[in-house]
Formats: C-alpha cells, sequence, structure tokens
C-alpha cells in the first residue's frame, strides 16, 4: 500500500512537472507570435518607406547605378537595423529569464563564471 502511495506521489509530481512545461511552451509560443506579427508590420512598414524612397529617387535626376546603390545601401541599413534590434531583444530577454529547473537531474543550472571553482562572494570579494 505505502508503494502504491509513493508511485502516486511521484506520478503526481511528475505530472505537475509536465504541466509547468507545457504552460512555459504555450507562453513562448504566444511570445512567438505576438514577435512574429510585430515583424511582419515592420516588413510592411519598410516596403512602404522603400517605395516612399523609389518614387522621389524616380522624380530626380539622377543616374541608375547611383540609385541602385542608394537602393541597395538603404536595403542594407533597414536590415542591419533589424538584426540589431533583434539581438538586443534576445539579449534583454536572456538577461530577465529566471533559471530553468533541469529535467533530469532536479537541480538548478550552475551560473558560469571565468573559473567555474569559485564562489561569487570569491569572485565579487576578489574585485575589491
Amino acid at each position: 500500500m505505502a508503494s502504491l502511495r509513493a508511485q502516486l506521489t511521484e506520478l503526481s509530481d511528475k505530472n505537475r512537472m509536465q504541466m509547468e512545461q507545457v504552460n512555459t511552451l504555450l507562453m513562448e509560443k504566444v511570445a512567438m507570435q505576438s514577435d512574429s506579427l510585430e515583424q511582419r508590420e515592420r516588413l510592411l512598414q519598410r516596403e512602404r518607406e522603400h517605395g516612399d524612397l523609389r518614387m522621389v529617387l524616380a522624380g530626380k535626376d539622377i543616374p541608375e547605378d547611383v540609385k541602385s546603390k542608394m537602393m541597395q545601401l538603404h536595403e542594407d541599413n533597414e536590415s542591419l537595423k533589424e538584426q540589431l534590434k533583434t539581438a538586443s531583444e534576445k539579449l534583454a530577454k536572456a538577461r530577465h529569464v529566471s533559471p530553468v529547473f533541469k529535467m533530469n537531474t532536479g537541480q538548478l543550472p550552475s551560473l558560469s563564471s571565468s573559473n567555474p571553482k569559485t564562489s561569487y562572494s570569491e569572485r565579487n570579494t576578489r574585485r575589491l
């Protein structure tokens, strides 16, 4: 009877842990969908800007090679801005994410440092 209760407790804990994982995945899904919508809106805005830029360039008497170079530089600039924003968002998210519970070992991940043998207090004491 005791073994069945222990097994029930173990399965209940496992079920709770899996429910937490499912909830985490659902939250990530919602965040990714939101990011996808924002990215789509930014792409549409960028297309509008490109169209406006093409109209402005079409009205001016500029050689075609200069126009194409300007358009390419503008597109590269927008692409790099987007990459920078994405990287900044990922960095901010990584800084604010709490430690994830390791499923296999049941332990929290250790915080890495330049020397894993030193503790947090030892690293901070050395700086003083």
